[in-house]
């Protein structure tokens, strides 16, 4: 939504158009809800660690590979837990 707030101030100093509709747009919707990162509840912690050891030693995956997954932004992807079971 700014960006295109961007474009009409920008075509209403050039003259492009008399006034600015959306200056005010923003206020008209909600501002988005920070997410924090998901968390694996203390009670549940031992087991995923024992899946997930066992999954290392299976060799399913290397540690460089886990650090890479849970690094990157990936919301859509199962959890960790899923993937370990």
């Amino acid at each position: 939504m700014n960006n295109v707030n961007h474009v009409m101030r920008y075509a209403l100093h050039r003259g492009l158009i008399a006034t600015n509709n959306l200056a005010e747009i923003q206020r008209e919707f909600d501002k988005p809800r920070v997410k924090g990162m998901n968390t694996i509840e203390p009670d549940k912690l031992t087991e995923f660690l024992a899946k997930f050891y066992q999954a290392q030693d299976d060799g399913r995956f290397s540690l460089l590979s886990f650090y890479t997954v849970m690094l990157a932004d990936k919301t859509d992807l199962f959890t960790l837990e899923e993937r370990c079971s």
